[in-house]
């Protein structure tokens, strides 16, 4: 049992560490590797760190997670924190790829979008969390997104959103709109 909530936590703690990483990216302004990568990303949407880079740094938060763990709970339990922080990093990889690329299929993927597109489009310094909103709220950096603004210029990025004229599709007109 203390594997399951191990591994929970880890899951968890993944959601805290993509909160103060993406917050951490915007407030650099570029200065380092990541914020430019980042950055990169915010100038075309449809653009993506490679992998490797990302694995990297991600190598780093579980080497660390599971130096710190391993001193409070153990290595056996530390491995199945950090096991968690690592599946959660690819969960959130996946999503966030997916809300650029595809169309929502349920209302929790039409809300990460909503808030995502926000960030990207509206309030850079807003709405960081990806995966959820909860640390957005907590530190008071949550933004309802209202009716979202695409720009025309970033629009094929977002290619789902579109009908076959380039226009926002009717199914969409709710919540987003061509600026």
């Amino acid at each position: 049992m203390i594997h399951v909530v191990a591994f929970a936590l880890g899951l968890f703690a993944w959601t805290f560490l993509e909160y103060i990483l993406h917050r951490w990216f915007h407030t650099a302004r570029g200065r380092n590797l990541a914020s430019r990568e980042h950055l990169r990303h915010h100038g075309r949407p449809d653009w993506f760190t490679p992998l490797l880079p990302k694995a990297l740094v991600l190598a780093a938060i579980i080497a660390t997670a599971a130096a710190l763990s391993t001193v409070l709970a153990g290595a056996a339990i530390a491995a199945t924190f950090a096991s968690g922080i690592a599946l959660a990093f690819f969960g959130y990889d996946a999503l966030h790829r997916r809300a650029h690329l595809k169309a929502p299929r349920n209302r929790y993927g039409a809300r990460v979008r909503a808030r995502h597109f926000h960030h990207h489009f509206s309030a850079p310094d807003m709405n960081h969390g990806v995966t959820t909103s909860l640390w957005d709220r907590v530190f008071g950096t949550y933004q309802e997104p209202g009716l979202v603004p695409v720009p025309k210029k970033h629009a094929h990025a977002l290619a789902w959103v579109l009908d076959q004229n380039g226009a926002i599709a009717a199914r969409f007109a709710d919540r987003y709109r061509l600026v």
